[in-house]
């Protein structure tokens, strides 16, 4: 069961962020792209420059790095927007519009269903995705893209986001050391992941 719960989300992740990539080359919902592969070129070079010179530099005591790496998130800003409008979507109305199901999920014979065996409400699919995937920390992000200077968003972000990979990981932990597979973002939200065979009619 742990190993299905993992397959799953691994096509599920894939699934997402190639819907992602997909949207991220529409140039219209993006009004900065040029900008963005500019400045992403830009700093690849950059990083390239450092390796081959051997320069111990890295993106958080760097200036020229920080500060291209801060207008990469600028510019791209409708990408994140974008990608959290997938997140929410799959997981949380496609998810409970099909009964308890993503694509993985369905490929696996799983099923996400309430303590009761009966379908997951719409609004705990939601929350629960924002918990798993740290949406609201994406929020915080472009938020704060408007509020600090370059260095210091760069040292936020990565510390946030080291935050964010922390409970992505206890979530894994969680199921792989539980009989009941459960995950931390499963207790919280008092859902569960059964086999599909398994699973009573909401």
């Amino acid at each position: 069961m742990v190993w299905k719960r993992i397959g799953a989300y691994f096509i599920d992740i894939l699934f997402v962020m190639l819907l992602i990539e997909m949207l991220a080359q529409i140039r219209f919902l993006n009004p900065s792209f040029d900008k963005y592969l500019d400045v992403s070129n830009e700093y690849n070079e950059a990083l390239m420059d450092s390796y081959e010179n051997d320069k111990n530099i890295s993106i958080m005591n760097d200036e020229k790095l920080g500060n291209l790496f801060y207008k990469i998130q600028r510019y791209s800003i409708s990408n994140t927007v974008a990608e959290i409008v997938v997140f929410l979507l799959y997981f949380g109305v496609f998810q409970w519009w099909n009964n308890g199901q993503t694509l993985g999920k369905k490929l696996f014979k799983l099923k996400i269903v309430n303590n009761k065996e009966k379908k997951v409400n719409l609004g705990i699919l939601l929350l629960r995705t924002i918990f798993i995937y740290s949406l609201y920390l994406e929020l915080i992000f472009i938020i704060l893209l408007f509020y600090l200077k370059p260095l210091t968003y760069v040292h936020v972000y990565y510390t946030i986001g080291a935050f964010s990979s922390a409970i992505m990981y206890l979530c894994l932990l969680f199921i792989i050391l539980r009989k009941d597979y459960l995950g931390l973002h499963d207790l919280l939200f008092k859902t569960k992941v059964i086999m599909e065979k398994d699973s009573i009619q909401a």
